[in-house]
């Protein structure tokens, strides 16, 4: 090896989506906590989308050919909760 030390690789948009899904199946809501740190970031990325959303910029950084739409369509199908 070289030395050089590389961050792991950040989670798109749909691998925290599959993970909130999952959350959301172990504890019934989708508020998790900011602190939580079980599926990556997790905590960070919902809180990310609320503010996006309450912005008027959700959801950031849309995939080519994805409209924004069909992300705000998936965490609605959800019933993700949207209030700070």
């Amino acid at each position: 090896a070289i030395g050089f030390h590389f961050p792991p690789p950040r989670l798109d948009w749909d691998a925290h989506f599959k993970y909130l899904v999952e959350f959301k199946r172990v504890h019934g809501h989708t508020r998790v906590p900011v602190e939580y740190r079980g599926q990556g970031d997790l905590g960070a990325w919902t809180k990310r989308m609320r503010e996006l959303y309450i912005n008027g910029e959700m959801p950031a950084m849309p995939r080519k050919n994805v409209p924004d739409e069909e992300r705000l369509a998936k965490l609605h199908s959800i019933s993700f909760d949207f209030e700070k």
